[in-house]
């Protein structure tokens, strides 16, 4: 909560004195649930959805046997965690009406995302990580819209499913194949100083 939502919210504080009032809504981190406010807003509704997964998260290993399966097999119990995660959302797309266009922020559409990035974290044999990248491969099929009635971005222009598709796939293979990449050491420094700055300069740049 301090590294990722404080700077958010102090962001949020300012652009509020500054330039024009801020629904209470986003100062309690339930944006993603209010109609889009425009403009350089907009694009931070996911921060809302991060910190809602964080809580369910937390929740979540607040029960022992949950806990004791992470310690014992965290790839397995990410298994789990990735099915329940595409039940909640495409169960949320077919029972929810979807008229407000908030599908796509909301948490449990943000879910399948954060379970796979637990697999691909504790992915090691070559069986779970080909078994991650197919399910990767289900993920960026609905989100360009091949599968229906799962298409993720259906109401928005095709394109913008498609690319989020490519995005998604080159972002989780290069994961899986390369999780680290060799620097020279005259350059690591700089690589880890810019690389810690990417979150707040991505905060930042609208403001400047």
């Amino acid at each position: 909560f301090g590294r990722v939502m404080l700077p958010y919210l102090a962001i949020l504080l300012v652009y509020s004195l500054l330039r024009k009032p801020v629904d209470i809504g986003n100062f309690l981190l339930v944006g993603n649930y209010l109609p889009p406010a425009g403009g350089f807003l907009t694009p931070f509704w996911f921060l809302d959805a991060l910190f809602q997964l964080y809580l369910l998260v937390l929740l979540l290993f607040t029960v022992p046997a949950v806990r004791r399966a992470a310690a014992a097999d965290p790839f397995h119990l990410g298994l789990w965690l990735t099915g329940g995660a595409f039940l909640l959302k495409f169960g949320a797309m077919l029972t929810i009406d979807q008229t407000l266009g908030l599908d796509h922020r909301t948490a449990q559409a943000a879910l399948p995302l954060f379970a796979i990035g637990w697999l691909i974290w504790f992915a090691r044999t070559p069986g779970q990580k080909w078994l991650t990248a197919a399910i990767v491969v289900v993920l960026a099929l609905c989100t360009a819209g091949i599968i229906q009635p799962l298409a993720i971005w259906g109401h928005f222009r095709p394109v913008v499913g498609e690319m989020r598709a490519i995005w998604l796939l080159i972002s989780a293979f290069l994961l899986l194949a390369l999780p680290r990449v060799p620097v020279p050491a005259m350059l690591q420094q700089v690589v880890t100083s810019i690389s810690a700055s990417g979150y707040h300069i991505y905060l930042s740049h609208g403001i400047i």
